[in-house]
């Protein structure tokens, strides 16, 4: 008789914290949609959101200046928005927030910006080229967008961050800085 309730009470505990447990995704997945859904709106994009265990899949597809992006939630609490982009054969750049060991260390591209060249690490396969694209304005947004990593290669801008709370002004940032690399790379 013990041994029947001890199994009755771990089942019902097993299936509480079950219910627990979708409580909350449901409450995750409807914030969720709703920060994205203000976000494609602050942006004038489209929302899509797709079924995905364990929860939703959000992506925005928005045109900012010419540029179709796509901004798209990823795993553990990463954010990525690409770009189609047409650039040089074999070009190649990156751009991410300098580790803290690199702290004291010059970037392999020297934009010129101390504050940027002290923050960000920047690599091109073309240097000079990569110079004249990173001009203020999209050094300014680049910046906008926080510890954003970006590598431009193989026809695309892929740019991405972490963000911990999904914020509205986050994505769009993450978008603007995409946008306009992608547009700085195809008007060369």
């Amino acid at each position: 008789m013990r041994t029947l309730l001890e199994v009755f009470g771990v089942t019902a505990l097993l299936v509480s914290s079950l219910a627990g447990f979708v409580a909350v995704l449901r409450w995750h997945d409807k914030r969720r949609q709703r920060i994205w859904s203000a976000a494609a709106a602050r942006m004038g994009g489209e929302l899509r959101v797709e079924p995905n265990w364990p929860g939703v899949s959000c992506a925005i597809l928005v045109e900012i200046d010419g540029q179709r992006v796509e901004v798209r939630a990823g795993r553990k609490h990463e954010v990525f928005a690409t770009a189609a982009v047409q650039h040089p054969e074999g070009f190649m750049m990156s751009i991410h927030p300098k580790p803290p060991s690199w702290l004291a260390s010059k970037s392999p591209v020297m934009t010129g910006d101390p504050v940027f060249d002290l923050v960000f690490v920047v690599e091109s396969s073309d240097p000079a080229l990569c110079r004249v694209w990173l001009d203020d304005a999209l050094r300014e947004t680049v910046s906008r967008a926080g510890e954003v990593w970006v590598e431009v290669r193989g026809g695309r801008v892929l740019a991405r961050r972490t963000v911990f709370d999904f914020q509205e002004d986050a994505l769009d940032h993450l978008a603007r800085a995409t946008a306009s690399i992608a547009g700085k790379v195809a008007g060369g």
